[in-house]
């Protein structure tokens, strides 16, 4: 795993998709590209409130990270996709009398 460094301006930068898939202490561990190449990012080089499976685009110079956003197309498909499957959830609560637990 790798960090990343600060911004250079040799190049332009590239942006690419990229979700956090683990976060310990005050980092990150965030796959980033089709290549889900791993990298280790500091929490302050990321927007607030970024939990596990947050999507992110990520800009990146040099081929290092320079910086990351919330990606906002991708996480409104996921929380549409919690949304739905909450709903249908609490639907089956309701048809079948009784709270669901998952243990």
């Amino acid at each position: 795993m790798t960090e990343p460094d600060p911004p250079r301006s040799d190049s332009p930068p590239e942006t690419l998709d990229a979700v956090v898939t683990e976060i310990v202490e005050d980092r990150a561990i965030v796959l980033v590209g089709e290549a889900q190449e791993t990298w280790d990012f500091p929490l302050e080089m990321l927007p607030e409130r970024v939990v596990v499976g947050t999507y992110l685009i990520v800009e990146m110079v040099e081929g290092r990270p320079a910086g990351a956003a919330l990606h906002r197309e991708r996480e409104a498909v996921s929380r549409s996709s919690l949304d739905t499957r909450l709903a249908r959830l609490a639907r089956y609560e309701q048809l079948m009398g009784h709270e669901v637990r998952i243990e």
